[in-house]
């Protein structure tokens, strides 16, 4: 158990602490710092009651993911760029760190897209709803959309879900996407998507 915390923790620090050093920005650190939350409540089930809360309490297949939904959900002072959004994502199987990898692509109805890499981690909050923080890096193409600053852009969120007894995820995820202050400007994007999640190989 104390080795199943410890990993914990250091994968809530993964996830918490921002990549974006001194110019992070505050709703990058809002995410990290809920995912380190969510992450917290979910060691503490482990730890004390062994029933509701836990990491990966299914073990989990590598899945295909399959999303739709809208960018730039938050408008600001420089406009609104919202268009429709899609996204193709694969994730692998569970393992025994709680990071699950993640490789995926997103375009928008602007001529936009974003490839990325990264990580997600699965919390149980009872048997079928589960909370997943996770975090990517990846090169962006503005098309017709916003100039996010930068072609490295960082992506942090948090993903609620449902999951069927056969594996299948169907859940609804915010995305906060920037470049971490390594561009002459940060204005960073919201996303709020469906995703609809396909185990490889589903259960019966």
């Amino acid at each position: 158990m104390r080795t199943s915390c410890l990993k914990a923790i250091l994968v809530a620090g993964a996830l918490a602490v921002p990549v974006h050093g001194a110019h992070a920005d505050p709703a990058a650190l809002g995410i990290g710092l809920a995912s380190a939350l969510i992450l917290g409540a979910g060691v503490a089930g482990e730890a004390w009651s062994e029933g509701d809360i836990g990491l990966n309490v299914q073990q989990e297949l590598s899945s295909f993911v399959l999303g739709a939904g809208l960018y730039d959900v938050i408008t600001d002072n420089e406009g609104s760029d919202r268009a429709g959004l899609g996204r193709v994502e694969f994730r692998f199987g569970s393992n025994d760190w709680y990071l699950r990898p993640v490789l995926g692509a997103e375009a928008t109805t602007d001529s936009s897209f974003y490839l990325y890499g990264g990580f997600i981690v699965d919390v149980y909050l009872w048997d079928n709803f589960v909370l997943s923080p996770n975090a990517a890096v990846g090169y962006y193409d503005k098309g017709d959309a916003r100039d996010l600053g930068s072609e490295l852009e960082f992506r942090t969120g948090i993903e609620a879900a449902y999951r069927f007894d056969n594996g299948m995820r169907l859940g609804a995820v915010f995305h906060h996407i920037s470049n971490a202050g390594i561009g002459d400007t940060n204005p960073g994007i919201e996303t709020l998507t469906l995703n609809f999640t396909i185990p490889i190989n589903v259960s019966e």
